[in-house]
């Protein structure tokens, strides 16, 4: 999210996803199939709109962590952001292990307003943790 101007309050919320890091996480996770990014904005504890890339954005075995970033855009403006909002960014990729490949979920979370009630603005990073 970023906007300078009050004009800017008019414009809808988006998110851009650009890379993993670091990169052995990136090339573990990615490994040999395509991976989807699916990116939920969160008002107040609901979920308000859900959007999922439209194109495998990792390339399948990156080299240095390829990727293709994706920029997501919601139907809500700015102005209509609660305090409480946070996106919420799940990948699914594959985990190789003993008993072969199998699918599992990344998740983290990015809350839009800092203590202050400032919006976050520019690049930011999201720890991504692994879910059932």
């Amino acid at each position: 999210c970023r906007f300078v101007f009050s004009a800017d309050l008019h414009c809808l919320v988006r998110c851009r996803v650009e890379r993993l890091l670091p990169q052995a996480f990136a090339e573990e996770v990615v490994g040999d199939e395509p991976l989807d990014v699916e990116v939920d904005l969160v008002m107040d504890g609901d979920v308000i709109r859900t959007v999922q890339s439209t194109q495998a954005v990792f390339d399948a075995s990156p080299e240095n962590g390829s990727f293709r970033p994706q920029l997501f855009v919601f139907a809500v403006k700015v102005r209509d952001l609660a305090r409480q909002s946070s996106f919420v960014i799940r990948l699914r990729g594959n985990s190789r292990g003993e008993e072969g490949s199998t699918q599992c979920m990344y998740k983290g979370v990015l809350p839009l307003f800092n203590r202050r009630a400032v919006m976050r603005q520019g690049r930011q990073l999201v720890a991504l943790a692994e879910t059932q």
